[in-house]
């Protein structure tokens, strides 16, 4: 009874696989390794367009502050963004002010939220957009704290 007809060759420390079927594995796996290499340099390769979400932290303005969501496309070629307020439980909140959706390179766009309304800054982007909340004190008619909103 041959011994590699039951595959046990390598038991006994016979090789149960010809040569020919070790170099084509072999092959493949250079292959399956190479590409391997090349799909992650185009995963980490910059794109034009960046999609995703920014988020800005709680902010807690008192009776005569608000809230201020602002997203700026600081690209080369237009942008899209909604902006979303929401309260400390994640629920969205009524916004004021533009209606942002598509932004030209260079421009701003802003939402505003309730008087003493703590709320967060979601951005929902794609492009090369920047954002940020802010708490606007309307008694002095400044801004008091600006913070970037991060991935």
């Amino acid at each position: 009874m041959n011994s590699r007809m039951f595959g046990i060759g390598s038991i006994v420390g016979r090789s149960t696989v010809t040569d020919g079927a070790r170099k084509g594995r072999s092959r493949l796996g250079r292959r399956v390794a190479r590409l391997a290499v090349v799909a992650g340099f185009l995963a980490a390769a910059p794109t034009g367009a960046r999609a995703g979400t920014l988020v800005a932290p709680l902010l807690y303005p008192d009776q005569n502050s608000y809230v201020v969501c602002t997203a700026t496309n600081g690209g080369t070629t237009p942008g899209k963004v909604v902006i979303t307020g929401r309260d400390a439980w994640g629920v969205p909140l009524q916004a004021y002010g533009q209606s942002c959706s598509d932004l030209a390179p260079g421009v701003s766009c802003s939402t505003t939220f309730d008087f003493n309304k703590d709320t967060s800054c979601n951005f929902e982007v794609s492009g090369k957009i920047r954002a940020a909340a802010s708490v606007y004190d309307n008694s002095v008619g400044r801004t008091l704290v600006a913070i970037p909103a991060t991935k």
